[in-house]
């Protein structure tokens, strides 16, 4: 191990070689190591083999760290967009909404995730724009444009929106995002 890591990548390599002997349990050490000028991840699993051995298996795991780098920043941008965020199953079951939809609405993620997306929509509120919404969607296109949904303690929220159904690798739409830009105060001003 010494002559073939780094030194650093090297030191912590033994450690984990002696907890698997010492302890009897499979020990797992990330590193990574530069190949023609780029940097790669690996994973090595050291499993005791014997009083005094060990069997190590060691993956490149550099596409998928770099997988879960992608997400942690998507993640990461839903939750911190001043936008609402809500994300719908296709039978318009909340998955996931962010935390500038619970500022906006007062609903909290335990409160609304697993609730049909209807519960924002009153009856009163614009049933001609809500169908619109529901046309542009059936025909698998973004639908873009002003809408009023009711806010967790009766008032109205009004909100430019675009609501973009999201299809599979086949093409079936599984899902619904629609992100939204609080215009209340602005539609206030203007009457």
């Amino acid at each position: 191990v010494l002559d073939v890591l780094p030194e650093d990548v090297a030191i912590e390599s033994m450690r984990c070689i002696e907890r698997a002997v010492a302890t009897g349990a499979v020990q797992v050490h990330h590193y990574q190591l530069e190949f023609d000028g780029r940097v790669r991840d690996f994973e090595a699993r050291i499993a005791p083999s014997g009083p005094d051995e060990t069997l190590t298996v060691i993956r490149d795991v550099t596409r998928r760290r770099r997988a879960e780098r992608r997400v942690t920043i998507m993640v990461s941008a839903l939750e911190q967009t001043a936008d609402t965020v809500i994300i719908a199953d296709q039978a318009g079951v909340v998955q996931y909404v962010n935390r500038a939809f619970e500022h906006a609405t007062g609903y909290t993620r335990r409160e609304i995730v697993g609730q049909s997306a209807q519960v924002l929509v009153g009856e009163e509120i614009d049933a001609v724009n809500f169908a619109a919404v529901r046309e542009s969607l059936r025909a698998g296109r973004v639908f873009s444009g002003a809408l009023a949904t009711r806010r967790k303690d009766g008032t109205l929220l009004f909100e430019e929106k675009n609501i973009t159904p999201l299809a599979d690798e086949d093409g079936t739409i599984i899902h619904y995002i629609a992100t939204g830009r609080d215009v209340t105060a602005q539609l206030r001003d203007q009457a």
